[in-house]
């Protein structure tokens, strides 16, 4: 029998819209929700409760954590991670150091699930556009929408994705979404970086054209769905070949992610206070971490595209400059199948993320590592990462 244990971060249970501004996109707030699944096999919880335990008893006194009160991933500011491991302290270098080794040598089974809310809201509007006499990928479709509306989302378009109740206000969002591509084309087309972006938009703004909507069900409330950590679960247990029927998984205290669970054929299923088990606070250190990480790359200035809040400023913002990370990130001192990521489609940021610890552990030893400069690890590593998001790409289509 394998036990796992599930707990999540940056999760926002409705998605809502204040005059154009999603709150998955405001301060502190990330675009994806992410699920982690840590798995062990019965056989080994006696003892990686007494290490885990004696683990965060010794950080809840370096942290100086009030007998009453938990030891979570939020112990660390998510201001911590600006530039990641770089811009930790040493207690907090420390404390993911260690827990890494205890998750190393006990931890069996590790399942990521990282879910876009701007796709979450794509998938309602693609589930009633019919597309007739061409040959499309859906998944392609929709991965290439939700990319283009993360990147260049204006409130106009937020409020018009939205409000989509009917036939008409679907019709509106296509027209506004057309208009917004037309615009980011004109914008971008003679810039050299830009041109493979500009074919892909080109191809997207045809068959937006090329589309009409079937009935629409109006909805009234924007509940996040928690089925994708349960398919993705389901997934990686036969990728595993480990039945359901052999697996205990207990969930930290949600009744909508519990209510889901239930609809899955595992042998034991509970949901339970993060208080009550240190396994659930262990998941709930890796969600922190990834999310946080996440939200630290996409912050980054030197990164992310200038803000977009109209049309008006496509047209103003500094689109030809390449954006790579802060050489910050690099300044840093001295497998099994066992960890698996369950991609829905638009997973632009998780595999930022990976690709940075990718590059990282691609050096066998600091030296070889401080030989090259920061400024051309950022470029390197931007080079890791675009070459695995264009393998992904070519996987869609």
């Amino acid at each position: 029998m394998f036990n796992f244990y599930f707990d999540e971060a940056f999760h926002d249970q409705k998605i809502t819209n204040i005059e154009g501004v999603l709150n998955s996109m405001t301060e502190n707030a990330l675009d994806n929700y992410i699920g982690v699944f840590l798995g062990l096999s019965e056989e080994l919880l006696k003892d990686a409760e007494i290490v885990f335990l004696e683990f965060e008893q010794k950080y809840r006194k370096v942290f100086s954590i009030h007998k009453d009160n938990e030891l979570k991933s939020r112990q660390i500011k998510i201001k911590q991670y600006k530039y990641g491991l770089k811009s930790f302290n040493n207690d907090q270098f420390t404390f993911y150091l260690d827990y890494f080794n205890l998750i190393d040598k006990y931890i069996s089974k590790i399942q990521i699930i990282p879910i876009s809310k701007i796709e979450f809201l794509i998938g309602r509007f693609v589930k009633y556009l019919k597309i007739e006499n061409y040959l499309y990928n859906k998944s392609a479709f929709i991965y290439s929408i939700t990319k283009f509306i993360y990147t260049y989302h204006t409130k106009e378009i937020i409020n018009s994705l939205f409000q989509i109740q009917d036939i008409n206000s679907a019709e509106n969002f296509k027209k506004e979404l057309i208009n917004l591509l037309n615009i980011v084309i004109a914008e971008i087309r003679y810039i050299k970086r830009k041109q493979i972006e500009v074919g892909a938009l080109s191809q997207l703004k045809f068959l937006l054209e090329s589309s009409y909507f079937t009935n629409i069900s109006p909805v009234c409330t924007l509940n996040f769905s928690y089925v994708p950590d349960f398919e993705g679960l389901s997934r990686f247990l036969i990728k595993l070949n480990i039945s359901k029927n052999d697996v205990n998984l207990l969930i930290d205290e949600h009744t909508q992610t519990y209510n889901e669970a239930c609809r899955y054929d595992f042998f034991y299923v509970n949901q339970m206070n993060s208080k009550n088990s240190i396994f659930l606070r262990m998941s709930d250190f890796l969600a922190g971490f990834i999310g946080k990480m996440i939200y630290g790359i996409q912050n980054d200035s030197s990164f992310r595209e200038e803000k977009i809040l109209n049309t008006a400023d496509i047209m103003q913002n500094d689109l030809a400059t390449k954006r790579i990370l802060n050489s910050n990130w690099f300044s840093i001192i001295s497998n099994k199948e066992r960890c698996n990521i369950y991609y829905p489609l638009f997973i632009d940021q998780i595999i930022e993320f990976e690709s940075l610890l990718e590059y990282f552990s691609s050096y066998s030893n600091f030296d070889s590592y401080n030989i090259i400069s920061s400024e051309l690890h950022s470029e390197y590593c931007n080079t890791t990462t675009c070459e695995k998001l264009e393998k992904f790409y070519q996987k869609l289509i």
